[in-house]
């Protein structure tokens, strides 16, 4: 994604231009099925039905309305709207107009997962 920012800001007569920074679509699903095979993980077994989860949005996103902070874990209205939705975003603009290469999917979930495991790692022997 930085590397999207620093060639788009580098790009003479871009101003105005959007870009997305990636190629393959997932479902949030799919997602976390790469997610729990990489990491070893199990996916959480418990799904609620999407009336409940909507209804859960509707009541958090109205106390934050009202206490003026973000609804816990993100879960506003919006915010599961799109997550039941899903999304898609094309970054072939990306690749055409600034020579972005992108680094395969499950590749790049490997190289954070790994990240992060070698952080909660330093973590725990600096306690």
């Amino acid at each position: 994604m930085a590397e999207v920012i620093v060639r788009a800001i580098e790009k003479e007569g871009n101003i105005g231009e959007k870009y997305f920074a990636g190629c393959q679509p997932l479902t949030l699903r799919e997602f976390n099925t790469l997610v729990s095979e990489i990491s070893g993980v199990a996916s959480p077994k418990l799904a609620l039905p999407g009336w409940m989860v909507m209804m859960n949005a509707a009541l958090l996103t109205g106390i934050a309305d009202v206490i003026k902070k973000p609804p816990p874990w993100g879960m506003s209205v919006d915010q599961m709207k799109t997550m039941q939705q899903g999304f898609e975003a094309d970054g072939s603009k990306a690749a055409r107009e600034l020579g972005i290469t992108y680094t395969p999917i499950r590749d790049a979930i490997e190289e954070a997962i790994v990240s992060y495991q070698a952080l909660d790692s330093n973590c725990r022997t600096q306690s």
